[in-house]
């Protein structure tokens, strides 16, 4: 499981850090991640709504499962399911999203390292109860892949 992990921190709307990132999941972006904003990822029409729908997990609280698609910078699709559940940090202020995930699918490790994920959209959302319920959240638009 190890190796598809991420942490997601919670900084601002703007910013999602991301505070650790599995081996399985750097192998799939091709070049280090961690650190940099998950925000960056997706399109800018949409950063808000995928903020929104992160940060829900921590207000609400409650987990969530997506399927992602990523799109690399050769035009080919990978596909992600993942879990992500709400935690406190050190604190005790919930602003950690620790995401678990099957490995991506139609990815050959072998492959030339210069086909690095360029864009990230989540095809499906389910939320989970935790025991707070399940919170309302639209993010069905009209703005294109």
């Amino acid at each position: 499981m190890l190796p598809n992990i991420v942490i997601h921190e919670l900084v601002s709307r703007d910013e999602i850090r991301l505070r650790l990132v599995g081996t399985g999941v750097a192998a799939d972006h091709r070049r280090e991640i961690q650190g940099t904003n998950y925000l960056d990822f997706t399109a800018p029409a949409r950063r808000h709504l995928v903020s929104d729908a992160i940060h829900l997990l921590c207000a609400h609280p409650c987990g969530v499962v997506t399927g992602l698609n990523a799109v690399t910078r050769s035009g080919r699709m990978l596909y992600r399911k993942t879990l992500g559940l709400p935690m406190r940090d050190d604190c005790g202020v919930a602003n950690l999203v620790y995401y678990c995930s099957r490995p991506s699918t139609d990815r050959d490790y072998f492959e030339d390292t210069s086909d690095p994920i360029e864009s990230i959209r989540a095809i499906d959302r389910y939320f989970v109860d935790i025991g707070a319920g399940i919170p309302e959240f639209d993010d069905r638009d009209d703005i294109p892949d």
